[in-house]
């Protein structure tokens, strides 16, 4: 299969490693970046300069080395705040599932920030002809992967503000943003409604009394009152992590991505 051209200006990012030499294989070249952090679990705090507290979530749940996690994140982010200077073309790969939708609205929101931006596209598909059950783009083959190519969708400025909006909703700490996101029917992202699950979660039992984030927050502390609200929204998600049948899958990509490995 031919490649397509002026490939090297392309960057390719997806929550994971699962389709990096799919897309070779495909003919679809051009960089790839794996941005790995499961961006639904935390909730994310409002800081970016909360590396070190996101790497322990993410090592506490994968059982990888802190520092090594924290080294694959810092680059992950690094590379996606370079990317609207790097590169004149961004193609995001997702599917429908918490997961992804969490990171998607991470994404926009960071491209949001930025005056000058190259052509953004998104693929995002929860279901695939002749695939009884679709779990994720990393079921696809490199031909199936490649079918999607012409069917991407151009994110402009009202998708990224959209994006932005969600993921200042995401990271509150009570449900009630979101729920007001999706009501509101402008949520055309994605699939939205794979962000119902975590709005039921957490209103099933109560929403804890939201509290300002602390300045030391920036550099991994914070104060008593803030870690045990934290630690209610914690045990709340972990609920819903233990609901979602395919949330192991998404764990394991993780692990995947941070050791160079590759999803089924």
């Amino acid at each position: 299969m031919s490649s397509i051209k002026g490939a090297r200006h392309i960057l390719h990012i997806r929550c994971g490693d699962d389709i990096r030499d799919k897309l070779v294989e495909a003919g679809i070249e051009g960089d790839y970046l794996s941005f790995a952090d499961p961006a639904w679990l935390g909730p994310p705090p409002a800081f970016n300069a909360w590396l070190a507290g996101r790497a322990a979530l993410i090592a506490e749940r994968t059982g990888l080395p802190r520092q090594k996690v924290r080294a694959e994140l810092g680059e992950a982010y690094w590379r996606l705040a370079r990317a609207p200077a790097d590169y004149s073309h961004i193609v995001l790969w997702l599917e429908h599932d918490l997961y992804d939708q969490a990171a998607l609205v991470r994404v926009l929101a960071s491209f949001a920030l930025r005056k000058t931006l190259p052509r953004i596209e998104l693929i995002c598909i929860d279901r695939f002809r002749g695939i009884k059950r679709f779990t994720g783009l990393g079921q696809l083959t490199p031909a199936q992967l490649a079918s999607l190519w012409p069917k991407r969708k151009r994110v402009g400025r009202r998708q990224l503000a959209l994006g932005a909006r969600a993921w200042a909703a995401l990271r509150a700490l009570t449900p009630e943003p979101l729920e007001a996101l999706l009501k509101s029917g402008t949520f055309s992202i994605g699939v939205p409604h794979s962000l119902e699950g975590l709005i039921d979660q957490l209103k099933a039992k109560g929403a804890p009394q939201k509290e300002t984030p602390p300045a030391d927050q920036k550099t991994g502390e914070s104060s008593a009152s803030a870690a045990n609200t934290n630690q209610v929204v914690l045990d709340r998600l972990d609920h819903l992590e233990q609901q979602l049948t395919d949330m192991n899958a998404r764990l394991r990509r993780i692990e995947n991505s941070m050791t160079g490995g590759k999803s089924d």
